[in-house]
């Protein structure tokens, strides 16, 4: 039976760690013994980690004595790294910003990779330097594979780091299809009597660009057309959003329904998913509304073999208001085909088969 480690922050309510939980629950834990190491045994996911999985916590010492803190962490790295040197026949980085999960899984075992899961070429706005100064902190160079969630995140990357071609992987996120189609059997309190455009997402202006959907949503108003908004999510830019819906009066029309465990049910509501970002790695909003056949607008181009969405699932436009604007108004007017079923159980399957091929070693 293969040792299989992955590595990671902790489990929190997030995309990562959603992500990482959805490969947990499908592996094949006949051929797989699987070790998962966090540097903070705690989250909302915590409980959903199966048992077959050997959870360990690996603290990082966090003392206000700069000096002590050093040591004792250094050391105890070098003693981890010795103890199980090579162990795992498998190993992963799975929270990219993390340094010690990246030292941990490059020297558990020679068959490693890191998972890239954002677009640092838009989230350093295309500084060189400051992706240079992250990549060289997490040693991405000296992974055997570097595994992106999305094909433009890793053409980006190529773009910077040529002689790192031949490490470069592409792998989407699983969904776990069936636990969300029973979640969205829940009830919730709003009420729709009207056609609701969607958005799921961290409150964060400087990534999301959410001011773009409230700007395009006044528009629409201004012509007297009769829909609403919801944004389900909070974060650092939620107080900002709400002025500026008070500011343009709508109150009536906006709805800042918060951060929600549960955001199936509103999926499962709402006619259509709107998306404003600036970037993204391969949002799981994306098989999210396809699930729920809701037809996607957004402003981020992902497309690959797996998920081709402006061609099958909804309209691509640009990043700028009056666009997202017209994209809205074009289903209000006229509706968006989805021109594909999506089958989530051949999606998962494609994915898990490439997952699989990394255990084993295979190109």
């Amino acid at each position: 039976m293969k040792k299989i480690l992955f590595t990671a922050n902790s489990m929190t309510f997030g995309g990562i760690e959603k992500s990482l939980i959805n490969i947990l629950k499908n592996i094949d834990y006949s051929k797989y013994e699987v070790t998962l190491i966090l540097q903070d045994k705690s989250g909302v996911f915590l409980n959903e980690i199966p048992d077959r999985v050997n959870v360990i916590e690996y603290k990082i010492n966090t003392s206000k004595n700069v000096l002590f803190r050093k040591i004792n962490n250094r050391l105890k790295m070098i003693f981890t790294c010795i103890k199980y040197h090579n162990k795992y026949d498998f190993s992963a980085c799975f929270a990219t910003y993390s340094i010690p999960s990246s030292i941990l899984a490059r020297n558990l075992s020679k068959n490693n990779a890191i998972w890239i899961h954002n677009d640092y070429y838009y989230l350093f706005h295309q500084d060189r330097d400051r992706i240079d100064e992250f990549m060289k902190s997490i040693s991405v160079n000296k992974f055997k594979r570097i595994i992106f969630v999305a094909n433009e995140s890793k053409d980006h990357f190529i773009s910077m780091y040529e002689d790192l071609k031949e490490k470069c992987n592409v792998c989407n996120n699983l969904i776990d299809y069936k636990k969300i189609l029973e979640l969205s059997k829940e009830k919730i309190t709003c009420k729709k009597t009207k056609p609701v455009f969607l958005n799921v997402s961290r409150h964060d202006e400087e990534q999301k660009k959410l001011t773009r959907l409230i700007e395009a949503s006044k528009l629409l108003k201004k012509e007297k057309y009769d829909f609403e908004v919801w944004m389900v999510g909070d974060g650092e830019s939620t107080e900002e959003y709400k002025k500026q819906i008070k500011e343009n009066r709508l109150g009536n029309t906006i709805k800042l329904l918060g951060s929600k465990k549960n955001p199936y049910p509103y999926y499962k509501a709402a006619d259509c998913f709107v998306m404003t970002s600036d970037y993204e790695g391969f949002p799981v909003v994306y098989v999210e509304s396809c699930l729920f056949n809701l037809p996607i607008i957004t402003t981020i181009d992902v497309t690959d073999e797996y998920l081709n969405v402006g061609k099958n699932y909804g309209i691509l436009v640009n990043m700028d208001i009056n666009d997202i604007y017209n994209g809205m108004k074009t289903f209000l007017d006229k509706g968006i085909k989805i021109k594909e079923k999506f089958n989530p159980e051949k999606f998962n399957n494609i994915i898990l088969n490439k997952i699989y091929k990394y255990f084993e070693d295979e190109d």
